[in-house]
């Protein structure tokens, strides 16, 4: 947008903050029951842990794990260190490229293109009125056949 804001009074237009995040806690019996409230979940996706706007890095990372402290008591069940994999590369021979490409864009996009289109066109049918048996629905003309 182009210009500044302003605020509208005239129409009931208030200028202040509004919480996006909300933490909330309530005492069931002996115990507290806590919940975060947030006014979006990609907050704490994957992708916003390392996105930058204006050259300025997002504190998500804090924000998740000190939620997660939060959640737990300042207890962290949660373990996120992983080792790294052994077996993080494929090694195929010439010989099997062209079967394996021939299988994933050729073999199987036309089975599903077959077995899905089938169930696709006779939904389409039944909306149109045909029906699979020959027979119509009630009170529509049309009548169809569809070979299996």
């Amino acid at each position: 947008m182009d210009g500044e804001f302003s605020v509208n009074t005239q129409i009931g237009e208030k200028e202040q903050s509004y919480p996006v995040v909300l933490a909330l806690t309530k005492k069931v019996g002996e115990k507290e029951q806590r919940i975060i409230v947030t006014g979006d979940a990609d907050c704490i996706s994957n992708g916003e842990l390392s996105t930058k706007r204006n050259g300025i890095g997002s504190a998500n990372f804090d924000f998740i794990t000190e939620s997660f402290k939060w959640l737990s008591y300042g207890e962290f069940p949660i373990e996120t260190f992983r080792p790294e994999p052994t077996d993080n590369s494929i090694n195929i021979s010439r010989k099997a490229s062209p079967w394996i490409k021939t299988t994933a864009m050729g073999i199987i996009p036309c089975i599903l293109l077959f077995t899905g289109g089938r169930q696709d066109r006779s939904l389409y049918l039944r909306r149109q009125g045909f029906h699979a048996d020959g027979e119509t629905f009630p009170g529509i003309e049309k009548t169809w056949k569809i070979l299996s």
